[in-house]
């Protein structure tokens, strides 16, 4: 954490060399296995500046890993990690759900229709000044994004991911377990959601 604070602080060459240090020394620390899909713990506090939809943010970070995580005054998109929510357009005439290789449109109407509660739930929890925090942020592998966990407060730092989860705006995703972009939706089928899809609230964040 060193090397990374005084690479934000340095700038140029500098700030180079420090940086490509103290990541040396992190891959020596954490070992091969570790190193390429380690988090950054935080909490680091973020200003939420957009809301995409239940589970994709653009955020700014109002502190941060630095070096090669995000730095403060950053902007960057987050992907909320742990939960799947519904998606907010609807897929071109002619897909078929289970087929192809897109979960970015949704597959129904009903998930439209949900996709739409979901954002405006997490624009009212995360949007308007919220107070807000990232944890176990980590590179997304898709678009450049970020992944993390996000708290909010409600009586205390509760998990975004579980309030949404709670609140039926999400379910519990995986992407070890589920490597398939054509999951079964469970907001297209008539069953409703149940226990089995989703992921208990943890206790309050420290």
């Amino acid at each position: 954490m060193i090397f990374w604070g005084l690479a934000c602080v340095l700038g140029g060459a500098g700030a180079a060399a420090i940086g490509a240090i103290g990541f040396l020394f992190a891959l020596a620390s954490l070992g091969p296995a570790k190193a390429a899909g380690a988090p950054w713990p935080g909490p680091h506090p973020v200003e939420v500046l957009r809301v995409l939809d239940g589970d994709t943010v653009e955020v700014k970070f109002l502190s941060g890993p630095c070096g090669r995580g995000p730095c403060p005054g950053s902007v960057a998109l987050i992907r909320v990690r742990g939960i799947d929510s519904p998606e907010v357009h609807l897929c071109r005439t002619g897909f078929k759900p289970g087929r192809g290789k897109s979960q970015s449109c949704a597959q129904c109407p009903d998930e439209l229709r949900l996709g739409q509660e979901a954002k405006a739930e997490a624009d009212r929890l995360l949007g308007h000044g919220a107070a807000v925090r990232a944890r176990e942020i980590g590179p997304d592998a898709y678009n450049g994004r970020f992944v993390a966990r996000l708290e909010v407060i409600s009586g205390g730092w509760q998990d975004y991911g579980a309030v949404m989860i709670a609140g039926g705006h999400a379910v519990r995703y995986d992407p070890a377990a589920d490597k398939s972009y054509a999951k079964a939706k469970p907001w297209c089928t008539a069953e409703p959601l149940t226990d089995d899809n989703a992921a208990p609230v943890p206790g309050a964040a420290e």
